[in-house]
């Protein structure tokens, strides 16, 4: 898979998991959400080593758990999330902005989407369907995002 795929599954389930319990603020262990997506996003994570077939080498950066960081920090950036603090791999009082909660709530099939995918995942039930709707839901997302915001070039360039 590619770091894509990650991070659009991963996003898609921090949303889910951030709608849920909009408006309040939650912690976040960043890990512990990685490891609730589905297992094929971990394909690239492990690689045979030549001398040694049945022992694999760790590849972090094509990991659920590797990305799970750097997609909440992104998604802090773009302006989608917002939460206080992070220490580890613990994000505090996180919480969906304005923005985060209309790319949402804009089209209602993906609110509905994104929240029945979610739900299948945590109680593991057609996990590989549910990745797939979770992936969809969030490319929703990203393309509203891309229509009625500032770029992102646009908005890290504000910063200065």
């Amino acid at each position: 898979m590619r770091n894509i795929d990650i991070f659009e599954s991963y996003s898609a389930l921090l949303f889910a998991h951030l709608y849920e319990h909009f408006p309040l603020r939650v912690n976040v262990k960043a890990y512990d959400l990685a490891m609730k997506i589905d297992e094929t996003l971990w394909d690239e994570s492990k690689t045979p080593l030549d001398h040694a077939p049945f022992i694999h080498k760790y590849n972090q950066h094509k990991s659920p758990v590797g990305l799970a960081k750097p997609t909440i920090q992104w998604l802090k950036l773009a302006g989608l999330i917002d939460y206080e603090a992070e220490k580890g791999s613990e994000f505090t009082k996180m919480v969906l902005t304005p923005k985060g909660l209309e790319s949402i709530k804009v089209d209602p099939d993906v609110e509905i989407k994104l929240l029945n995918a979610a739900k299948s995942i945590l109680i593991d039930t057609s996990k590989e369907t549910a990745q797939k709707e979770l992936k969809e839901a969030f490319s929703g997302i990203i393309s509203w995002c891309a229509r009625n915001v500032p770029s992102f070039i646009n908005s890290v360039s504000s910063l200065s």
